[in-house]
């Protein structure tokens, strides 16, 4: 595999780790800043409420643990196929959700269209950097 190939992988596991590791936090310990959070990087308004904080704070602490898991493929020297599996099976559920559920997403969380083609081309980005990284990439 090309080191160019590699470092790509690398890049983009980092940056989706970061992602997570910020957002994750921000959902988690600044609850209140999740509705302009959530508005401004996926595009979605929560429902009104302080019960959305049983969702929110909960994601949040899945986003800082995948964040932190994340980062074991890149700077690890141990094998991380298993972590590298487990992400791709992630990262796929995420796109069959977010293709399949489009139009109850664009009603519920008011979604467009647009942001979440954006968003799924972005998962499709990071499922190409784990078959990298898995020597599956074709």
């Amino acid at each position: 595999m090309s080191i160019m190939l590699e470092n790509f992988a690398d890049l983009v596991l980092i940056l989706l780790a970061i992602d997570h590791l910020v957002t994750g936090s921000i959902f988690l310990f600044f609850p209140s800043l999740k509705t302009k959070l959530a508005q401004k990087i996926y595009g979605v308004r929560f429902p009104e409420g302080e019960n959305i904080n049983l969702i929110v704070k909960p994601w949040g602490a899945f986003g800082v643990f995948g964040g932190l898991v994340g980062l074991i493929p890149v700077f690890s020297d141990q094998d991380s196929t298993l972590i590298l599996y487990a992400l791709l099976v992630l990262l796929l559920t995420r796109l069959y959700y977010r293709v399949g559920f489009m139009i109850e997403a664009s009603y519920v969380v008011h979604l467009s269209r647009k942001r979440n083609f954006f968003h799924s081309l972005t998962i499709v980005v990071c499922v190409l950097a784990v078959l990298i990284k898995l020597n599956l990439a074709p």
